[in-house]
Parts: structure tokens; sequence; C-alpha cells
């Protein structure tokens, strides 16, 4: 029986090689008393190829063994047909909080001794398959791969992940484990640190390795720049049951000075949090915040970058009356004084200079990424009034956190705006979003002396919306600083390669952890970073910004819900088909050993003399 018949087409050779030893160039021959006689001349065979008696050589033998050995290892020759042996599918928990250093070792590591306990009970040519649970299920091993491949993810195994459902993980076990067994069913093996069988379906064999306990994590860390200082707010919970104290440090990163810029002392009581302040130097780069050590090291430390300067350009036409209604500017003061001092990295465009974001009244034609259009009744035109309740579309960007609460809305009696309606009062429209080439606007239907709007809470609430939808909008990254799970996104300016580095080590180097090239004004978006640390991205060589990951992920730390326990699978282990067949293999060797034999014979005969 062959597996590939059509390489027994390979056997075509076997004449080829006898034809070329039956029809040959042959020298005369000579009989002469000595060699020395006879000069250096050229020495001509007899004209054209001649039938001559075919000679069994040793090398013709060989060529023959070694066509006749290649020709029948490419057909694939099987003395028996394939058996089944077994295929363990396991999935592990790739949670970070599989690596809390516990008493008698971390789940990680008693989930790995387990793992491999458990294949050293199958025969030595089972198959395995391993996905590690994550944001994004990965196949680590296999799909049926060998016991070797095990051992050597496992020997370098460190679990990071964020928060995330084992389903995704489960799902693409049970496919792969019933692939090559339609309809029946088979095993699938978990390893995680919470027991919980009853979320889990009964094919689904559960060993948990965690057990409860207390620990002190930082589980938010935010950098912000303000009329020029940068400070970092730092949010430390207390996930356990009795009061902790913890020092918190803060060093340059990646490579730390000989002492922490700063350091505080925090302490808290069972279950509570801290939330802390801290002032950065003047020019200080990226910092690493840590916490002394504890059960679970990765959410003991927070890295964040200084972000780049991403400043808005604000362009205004109303004119100064009507900035004073909107309490944008002050009498007597600059234009849009009061707007600048609401928002940090603003400033005003020049004239013409094409901003960011424009306010601007219904006639104009002013260029603009953003633009929030004011259409204000004129005097003697029929208005309205409204005290709500509003239908505030949310999910447009600049209305999130609107209420309209207590809000005061004069409009014309007949709505003149376009676009699609995103906050309204019954059937009548007064903010509309319109979709332009270039930028989005968003009207107002607004007589701002008569409206109590931009005198509630909710207007500075939509002018930083505004704002900070322009500033996502410029080129460079959507944020600097992510936590774990986060993607990184960056708006190109400039084409190019972008590489990024990272974590960055003390040295301030790093391996590459994911490459691309783009085209100018692309989004460039890498996937979850795996590490926390420092990261640099580069563009065609050139490093143009850091940027810091930080774990900051509460529910992973929190580790008084973790748990043991184990649950048999409801079903059989699943099996696969293999071939033990090696007589390819042992028939390639034997072409090589041929080849190899032939070469040495005619080596031989060359150096004979003169045949």
């Amino acid at each position: 029986m062959f597996v590939n018949p059509l390489g027994l087409l390979a056997l075509l050779a076997l004449p080829a090689v006898f034809a070329l030893h039956y029809f040959r160039r042959r020298y005369r021959r000579r009989v002469t008393s000595a060699l020395f006689l006879w000069g250096g001349g050229e020495r001509t065979p007899a004209s054209g190829r001649t039938r001559e008696r075919l000679i069994r050589s040793p090398s013709l033998l060989a060529e023959l063994l070694a066509a006749l050995a290649l020709a029948l290892a490419l057909a694939g020759p099987r003395c028996s047909g394939p058996r089944e042996v077994p295929h363990l599918v396991a999935v592990i928990d790739g949670s970070a909080s599989m690596a809390a250093e516990l008493p008698g070792g971390s789940p990680a590591e008693r989930a790995t001794t387990a793992l491999r306990a458990r294949l050293d009970e199958l025969p030595g040519d089972a198959r395995v398959t391993l996905i590690e649970s994550g944001p994004e299920a990965a196949v680590r091993v296999g799909p049926g791969g060998l016991a070797r491949e095990l051992g050597d993810f496992l020997g370098g195994w460190q679990p990071a992940a964020a928060r995330h459902d084992l389903g995704d993980a489960l799902t693409l076990a049970l496919r792969l484990a019933s692939s090559r067994t339609p309809g029946a069913d088979v095993a699938v093996e978990l390893y995680t640190d919470r027991f919980e069988p009853e979320r889990q379906p009964d094919l689904v064999g559960v060993q948990a390795f965690g057990r409860p306990a207390p620990n002190v994590a930082i589980v938010g860390a935010h950098r912000s720049r303000e009329a020029g200082a940068e400070s970092i707010s730092i949010v430390v919970a207390n996930l356990g049951d009795a009061v902790a104290t913890r020092t918190l440090r803060a060093f340059t990163a990646p490579i730390p000075a000989d002492s922490p810029l700063l350091e505080r002392e925090v302490e808290l009581v069972a279950g509570g949090r801290s939330h802390l302040q801290l002032a950065l130097p003047e020019g200080t780069g990226a910092v690493r915040l840590a916490l002394d050590g504890d059960l679970l090291a990765v959410d003991d430390q927070a890295f964040l970058a200084p972000a780049p300067p991403r400043t808005v350009s604000i362009a205004s036409e109303l004119d100064a009356a009507t900035e004073r209604l909107l309490g944008l500017s002050s009498a007597g003061g600059s234009p849009l004084d009061h707007l600048f001092e609401l928002v940090p990295d603003v400033r005003l465009a020049g004239a013409d200079e094409v901003a960011q974001l424009a306010l601007v009244e219904a006639d104009s034609n002013r260029g603009s990424n953003f633009r929030l259009v004011l259409h204000a009744p004129a005097a003697g035109e029929a208005t309205r009034s409204w005290v709500g309740p509003f239908l505030v579309e949310r999910a447009t960007p600049p209305l999130d956190g609107l209420t309209l609460e207590g809000v005061v809305w004069t409009g014309h009696e007949q709505s003149p705006l376009p676009g699609a309606p995103v906050v309204a009062a019954g059937s009548q429209a007064l903010v509309t979003r319109v979709e332009r080439s270039g930028g989005v606007d968003l009207h107002l239907d607004l007589d701002p002396t008569r409206s109590t709007l931009q005198r509630s809470p909710d207007w500075p609430i939509l002018l930083a919306n505004l704002i900070e939808q322009a500033r996502r909008a410029l080129p460079g990254p959507r944020a600097t600083n992510l936590r774990a799970g986060e993607a990184l996104v960056w708006l190109v300016e400039e084409p190019g390669t972008y590489t990024l580095r990272g974590p960055l080590d003390q040295a301030d180097s790093g391996p590459v952890a994911a490459e691309q090239t783009t085209d100018k004004g692309r989004e460039l978006r890498f996937a979850t970073l795996e590490r926390p640390g420092i990261y640099a991205l580069e563009r065609d060589g050139e490093r143009v910004a850091l940027l810091g990951q930080s774990f900051a992920d509460e529910s992973v730390s929190e580790l008084r819900e973790r748990s043991s326990g184990e649950r048999q699978s409801a079903a059989q282990v699943a099996s696969v088909a293999i071939s033990s067949d090696r007589v390819s293999a042992w028939l390639a060797a034997l072409a090589l050993l041929a080849v190899a034999f032939d070469i040495w014979t005619l080596r031989g005969r060359r150096g004979g003399g003169v045949a």
C-alpha cells in the first residue's frame, strides 16, 4: 500500500540510468610497455555515442539502487494501516493570578507538574494539544504535538494575562478534540486556579490549584500634566481582611537612578484603598512605581511614560458678546480665555490655520476637523423653550456624561438643523450631528440669551468632550499609558516602518514586540502587549515615543476568591490516527548511502590510471 502512488513515476529513472551506461563514449584501448614514452597530447574519444556491451559495474548497481529507493520513498509505502493513539487536549489558564507565590508553590507550577504527570500516564507516542487562555485563546502546542513540545513550552511558561473568559479557550479545545472523531464525546482537561465546575461543561475535567490569599495591588495609575507640571495619580487596594502597610516608591525607567524619585508609606484598612497624588520633578521621563513585594509580583508595579504634547488648536468666529454669553471668554479678556482655563493643552488657532476645533455660526465656511455650529435665533424670529425631559444619544462621543437635568433650552420654534438628531425635546431636534469630508459638525439650536445650558454643569462637559475628540484625531498615540488587555493605537503622521520594542531592560533596549509598515493618515494598531513594562516605538529605526503598560486589573489581583478542587471529565480522552511505519525514512537513507558509494567508486576509478 502506498500513500502517494504517483511517486512511483520516479521509477522511470531506472531505464534512464541503464541508457546512460549503455550508450556512452569510450576511449580505444592501447597496449604499451611504459607510459613515460607518451606525451601529454589531447586524448580524443571516438566521435558520437556508441552502443557497448553493458558492464555490470558497482557504479551501475549503486545508481540503480539509489533510483529505486528514492522512487519507493516518494510513493510512501506502508506495511500496516494507521493506528489510534491517545490525544490529550488541555487548556491552561493564562491569568496572571496563576503566578501567585503560595505555600507549596504557585498554581502555575502545580498545574505544569500535574500536566506532565498526566502525560506520563499515557503511552509514549501519545499526542497533545495545549491551549492557553487569554484575551485571545492561543494554541501553544500542537494540534497533535509530541510530548517533548509540551515540555519545551512548560519550561518557560509565565502566565501574565489580564481578566478574560475561559469560554473561548474551552470552545476551541472541544472543537479540536472532536475534529478527528465527529459526533463522539471527547474529554478536555482544564488547569486553573479557581474551582468552578458548575460553570464548565461535563466534558471538561477540571483541576484547580488556587488558594484564598490576601494581596495588596496597584489597581490604578494615571499620569497627567496641567499648567506645565506633571503628577501621578495612584490607587492602591488592600484585597485582604487585615490592615496592611506598604511602601510605595517611584523610580526612573527603564534605567533606574541610584535612589527613588519618591517614597511614600501607605497604610490600608482591611478591604480598603488609598488614592495618592505624587508630583513629579520637571523633565521626568518614564517612571516605574513599585510596592513592597507580596504574593503576586505583577500587580506590585506600574509603568508610566510621559505623554507627548498633543495641543488642540481652537478657532472662534463668534462675536465677543456671544462668547461671553456662552461663558467662553471674560469681559475685557482675551478670546476664549475661560475655555483655555477649563481644558489643558489648547491654544488659539491663527487666522489662516486649519484648526482642530472651530466655534462658528451657521453661515460660516471655516474649515476645521471638528466644528461646533451655533444656530441662534435672530431678533424677531419665533422661539420656544423646553425644560425637559430631553432625549440624549449618549453613544455620540461629545455627549458622554450629559444629563441636561434642570436645563432650560430655548431655540427656534421650528428646528433649522441639518443632520441626525442627537439631542431632542419630543420631536424637536436641538442638537444634530453631520459627518462631512474631513470632519464632523455638531449643530446647536440655542438662544444663549434665554437658555441656561451654558450655566449648567453639562456645558463644560460638552466642551471638554469636543476638545478631547479633536485631540484623539491628532497624529500620535490615542493613549501613552495602557492597562493590560488594551491595544496600542497610533495615528500615523509620517509613513514608514514602525517597530515596537519592549519591555525595555536596564540597558534601554528590548526585543522586537511587533512591526508594521503603513502610510500617512492610517491608524496603526498593535495588539495587546504581552508583558507590563516600558516600550519604545520606532519609525525607520528612530525612536518616536515611549509607552507604558501596567497590569492594574483588580479582578485578577483578587486572590481571596481562588480555590482548589478536581472533577473528572464525563468522556474519554480523544484519540488520533497516526502511522508508525518508517519505511520511507529508511529508503531515503538507503538512497543516500548508495549515492555516496557511487561517488566513492567513481573517484577511485579516476585515480587508478587511463582506462
